[in-house]
């Protein structure tokens, strides 16, 4: 984020200096001018009332919230993509279901799809947009919950064509 702060009493600086001189309770007229860079999110501001200004001034502390939220637009593409991964994940555990509960041959095909399906998970939780490092809240819900059916999924497979193979050699 970027932001300005402007002090309007350096203009002037024997103001500042008869300021200085007097001590007075009056506060100093600050502007801060905020923007964000970052497209994906919506910056509003909210002010307190008049007297609670008056109030938290001679205090030394001008509080000011600052409320900063994801737009729809960015929350709809990461409960898109959250959805996308979970239904990723039940279509691996009914197929290794399917698999174990008919006694079908385990294909090395799927079990290529699910190795690559493994190292693809993170780049598509990367494409969130305006997503920091593991450990937010989406993770919790979604992208953990996935990697770890998907390597379960993975290793019951494996040992089902590993028996599997044995059982075909004899």
């Amino acid at each position: 984020y970027e932001s300005i702060l402007s002090l309007g009493f350096f203009k002037n600086s024997k103001y500042f200096e008869e300021k200085v001189e007097v001590e007075s309770k009056e506060g100093i007229p600050i502007v801060l001018n905020m923007k964000s860079p970052i497209s994906n999110y919506k910056i509003e501001f909210y002010e307190k009332t008049v007297e609670d200004f008056w109030l938290d001034r001679f205090n030394g502390n001008p509080d000011r919230i600052i409320k900063v939220i994801r737009t729809k637009s960015s929350k709809f593409y990461s409960i898109f993509i959250i959805l996308g991964m979970v239904a990723l994940s039940l279509l691996l555990v009914f197929i290794t279901i399917r698999t174990l509960l008919y006694n079908r041959l385990v294909q090395i095909n799927f079990l290529v799809f699910i190795g690559i399906l493994l190292l693809v998970l993170p780049a598509l939780r990367n494409t969130q947009p305006g997503i920091p490092t593991l450990g937010v809240l989406s993770d919790y819900l979604s992208f953990f919950w996935v990697e770890g059916l998907a390597t379960v999924t993975l290793i019951i497979l494996t040992l089902k064509l590993h028996f599997q193979k044995e059982k075909y050699l004899e």
